[in-house]
């Protein structure tokens, strides 16, 4: 879980710096031009421009994954250590901790214990003065139980509680997979995970959108049998003896641990569009989708129809593998995020939101484009 966000962060840390293109004026479609090839043919130098950061950013997300993995690994063994019974439970890396999917330093770790919950005590303060707990919650009640530890040296941690399916470990061994697949599934993800962050629209506590939520609309996206080349493969179907849902979760956890070795994925897009290009697709496509009436299925990379009735609320239907239920529950979502899409597809028709990533200053007027709406109150200012 990310609690900063790349706004927060300078351009030197986040990207290479580099002089955005000058302001351009809104163009005239030709005759039969549709979005993407507007975007593409008017903008090029924004598109190239957002290519190079995004690039920049990538590079500098291993980097900062690398160095956080080593920094960490070591406090995470000592709780592990105080904390578990050895052969009896075990934390597990979860989420961006594990997927390395981390563009902030800042970062939280995200963790899974197995096994009989305990509570922290003065044995790791004896140990490493760094672990004395500020502040301890448990939510048991919640869908997927946790308890939040807050030290005094500024780190927080979320540690969560195994389901019977074990969704979330199963769910980071998906994203690691993705990850390795093709390199520019970090780059358009980021995108627009910093784009929902820059409209506060990344916000599940409030009934809108969560990383992995706008993780899964990336990958359907990228994957999506319709595309002629899909950058993506579905893992679930080329892959199911490493991503498959009825894989031991034994050997689910020796996968994200790495005591398997390395991740290699025997796959090989045709597909040679850049990251900007894929990004404007993707608005496009999302513009033109039938949330109300579809599902999306990211274990069989297809879309299907809705049969709705009288009684059924608008929801966004995203289906993992692992679960029977979509991963979108709140009625917020459907309007919030076509809402959205409706003004990023609106604003990049006028050449905004392409180079002015990862900082976004144009996305301060969705809160007027959006002001009637009653989940106004739930974007999240950042």
């Amino acid at each position: 879980m990310l609690k900063k966000t790349l706004s927060r962060l300078s351009t030197r840390q986040c990207c290479s710096t580099a002089s955005s293109s000058a302001p351009e004026p809104v163009p005239k479609p030709k005759n039969n031009e549709n979005f993407t090839e507007l975007v593409n043919n008017q903008y090029r130098g924004k598109m190239n421009y957002l290519n190079k950061v995004l690039g920049s950013c990538e590079v500098n997300r291993k980097r900062i994954y690398e160095k956080i993995i080593n920094e960490r690994k070591p406090l995470v063994e000592l709780i592990e250590k105080k904390f578990c019974i050895p052969g009896r439970s075990r934390l597990i890396s979860v989420g961006s901790s594990a997927t390395g999917l981390i563009f902030d330093p800042s970062s939280d770790i995200d963790l899974y214990f197995f096994s009989q919950l305990e509570y922290l005590t003065s044995e790791l303060t004896s140990e490493d003065s760094r672990l004395e707990p500020m502040m301890i919650k448990s939510f048991v009640n919640l869908a997927v139980p946790i308890m939040i530890v807050n030290f005094k040296f500024g780190l927080s941690m979320d540690i969560q509680l195994p389901m019977s399916n074990f969704q979330a470990i199963r769910n980071t061994n998906l994203a690691k997979h993705y990850v390795s697949a093709d390199p520019r599934f970090p780059q358009v993800y980021l995108y627009f995970k910093r784009l929902f962050e820059a409209l506060g629209l990344r916000n599940s506590k409030g009934g809108l959108l969560s990383s992995y939520h706008l993780m899964m609309l990336t990958v359907h996206f990228l994957q999506c049998r319709t595309m002629q080349n899909p950058v993506l493969p579905v893992l679930c179907s080329t892959h199911p003896h490493r991503v498959g849902p009825d894989l031991p979760i034994k050997k689910v956890l020796q996968l994200i641990d790495g005591s398997l070795g390395e991740f290699e994925i025997d796959w090989k897009s045709e597909n040679t569009k850049t990251p900007s290009q894929l990004i404007v697709e993707m608005i496009d496509y999302y513009k033109h989708f039938d949330i109300k009436n579809s599902v999306i299925n990211i274990g069989r990379g297809i879309v299907t129809r809705r049969k709705l009735t009288k009684q059924d609320k608008s929801q966004l239907q995203i289906f993992d593998p692992y679960s029977t239920m979509s991963i979108c529950k709140s009625e917020y979502i459907p309007d919030a995020f076509s809402t959205a899409i409706g003004f990023i597809h609106r604003k990049m028709r006028a050449g905004m939101l392409i180079d002015t990533f990862p900082h976004f200053p144009e996305a301060v007027h969705f809160r007027s484009y959006a002001e009637w709406k009653p989940w106004i109150e739930k974007l999240k200012c950042i």
